[in-house]
């Protein structure tokens, strides 16, 4: 192994980068406890919705007015086609004349990683002008 190599693959890292390493765990750490706190919080304000929205309607309350702001009943509609049945399903939108509702999407990451299969196979492959890429910086962790 040269002299080059052995220097990417130190085992004695010197003080500055084992501060720069301290800091950025740190911040890992950070992210990691605020993570956990956000979604504990998400339950309990869902919990307390679930509960206000109960509330209102027990009162026969359709809004509320207060000096937080005004809430009120909200009910939201939902609908999907069945992923066994897509191609039936996009059949009958379109038989309705409604055909521009469906688009085909392709996964951002799948995607990324068929480009990055392409030119790991053929170095100089031409992409089309239409087909963007970017590389971004970052460091890998693993747990111990």
């Amino acid at each position: 192994m040269t002299e080059d190599l052995k220097e990417l693959f130190q085992t004695e890292p010197d003080s500055t980068v084992l501060a720069r390493v301290k800091e950025f765990y740190d911040h890992i750490q950070i992210v990691d406890k605020l993570k956990g706190e956000l979604e504990k919080a998400q339950e309990k304000k869902d919990d307390a919705e679930a509960i206000l929205f109960q509330t209102l309607e027990n009162a026969g309350l359709e809004l509320v007015r207060t000096e937080f702001g005004t809430f009120f009943q909200r009910f939201d509609f939902y609908a999907s086609i069945e992923a066994a049945r897509k191609s039936e399903g996009y059949a009958w939108v379109r038989e309705l004349g409604f055909g521009d509702l469906i688009y085909e999407t392709i996964n951002a990451r799948t995607f990324s990683a068929f480009i990055k299969d392409l030119r790991a196979q053929n170095e100089n492959l031409e992409l089309p002008e239409y087909v963007n890429t970017t590389t971004k910086k970052k460091v890998g962790r693993r747990k111990k």
